[in-house]
């Protein structure tokens, strides 16, 4: 069955028009009419339970994995600017201030890293507040 946006009347999946009102705008709620897909009832227990703060925090965290893996990446460099001489690390010849680059890069992604998986609710939480919201009055208000 699919439902009209218009009405909210439900139509066949089968039908091009809504029968109670006429138009063409409808939304699909019969897994068949949207692909076949069924998903498994705890899937379906998931999604209705996450949220949108849920899922930015999700997403916040998985940021947080990309800085690990770019300071990794950094890492991989830095063999090529620094010298080892008796158990002492320092810059190699000509490479001072990329190497101090190079160890800052990674010290800031670090930071980054650590800040996000610490910090991912408080961030998520000031991202939404921060977010426009609709130009719409909220509801219940006095419209004139």
């Amino acid at each position: 069955m699919k439902n009209c946006l218009a009405c909210g009347c439900a139509n066949a999946d089968s039908a091009s028009r809504c029968q109670a009102c006429d138009t063409k705008t409808f939304v699909s709620s019969s897994p068949e009419a949207v692909g076949g897909h069924i998903i498994s009832p705890d899937e379906k227990t998931f999604w209705e339970r996450i949220g949108f703060s849920q899922f930015a925090v999700i997403f916040i965290r998985v940021e947080a994995l990309w800085f690990v893996f770019n300071a990794l990446n950094l890492v991989t460099y830095l063999p090529s600017y620094l010298r080892v001489s008796g158990g002492v690390v320092s810059p190699a010849d000509g490479f001072e201030q990329r190497a101090y680059f190079f160890l800052f890069r990674i010290a800031c992604n670090i930071a980054a890293a650590l800040v996000c998986f610490r910090y991912a609710s408080n961030i998520a939480h000031w991202l939404i507040n921060k977010l426009p919201m609709s130009t719409l009055p909220p509801s219940g208000s006095d419209q004139r």
